[in-house]
């Protein structure tokens, strides 16, 4: 069912980076010593139709998406749409490939560890942006790209801020740190490294989030 997921298409990348942000790879033993395998994300409503190209893109039907509504620390009645898919053979090989723990936001992979081509790496960054990530534009049209996960990330975001400087040609410099809240954070603000990401989205046709990215011309940004 979820076999795509193992392919080296660079699109698998851009979904898998997706899922490490938002989304939960687990294996488990349920109360009768079964073993029992599923992958879920959830994101806002508003992003509802990127959860629908997931399940098109894995041949899954959009009937399975769910809707629920819940309260956060910053908004009463905010609505979630979400999926949970049971395959017992593809997940145990996912979490195998991509080293991820069932408590991945305390226990995160190992991004070092990845033995990823460079263009797939930029791909599950992509990815990972538009799950955990934001990108705007600034005053004098300064891009904006930031991320921000539990300070157990840190090791990845400073991974993911070398591999990002590499791939735009550009000299690294420590953009990661711990915020106020404890979180690890990553912020990227160099034209060329927005130009070039977006480009590469547009390049490889990847289905990255149009109302996250579309604040960025590539084109521009490089003139």
């Amino acid at each position: 069912m979820l076999q795509r997921l193992l392919s080296d298409e660079l699109e698998t990348f851009y979904w898998m980076g997706f899922i490490l942000a938002d989304g939960w790879v687990v294996s488990k033993i349920d109360s009768k010593n079964n073993k029992i395998s599923h992958l879920g994300i959830s994101i806002q409503s508003r992003d509802r139709t990127h959860l629908e190209n997931f399940l098109k893109w894995v041949d899954i039907p959009t009937t399975r998406i769910r809707t629920r509504s819940r309260n956060t620390n910053f908004k009463n009645g905010s609505t979630d749409v979400s999926i949970c898919i049971t395959d017992q053979v593809s997940v145990p090989l996912i979490k195998e490939k991509f080293g991820i723990n069932n408590d991945k936001t305390n226990n995160p992979p190992n991004m070092s560890e990845y033995g990823f081509t460079e263009e797939q790496t930029i791909a599950l960054i992509i990815g990972f942006i538009d799950g955990d990530g934001s990108v705007a534009m600034r005053s004098h049209r300064r891009p904006h790209i930031s991320i921000q996960t539990s300070k157990e990330w840190y090791n990845n975001l400073e991974l993911i801020n070398e591999v990002v400087h590499e791939f735009c040609g550009e000299s690294i410099r420590n953009n990661v740190c711990i915020n106020r809240r404890g979180h690890a954070s990553l912020s990227l603000c160099k034209c060329i490294i927005a130009a070039k990401l977006k480009q590469f989205i547009i390049d490889n046709n990847l289905p990255a989030l149009e109302r996250k990215w579309e604040v960025i011309n590539a084109s521009d940004l490089t003139k």
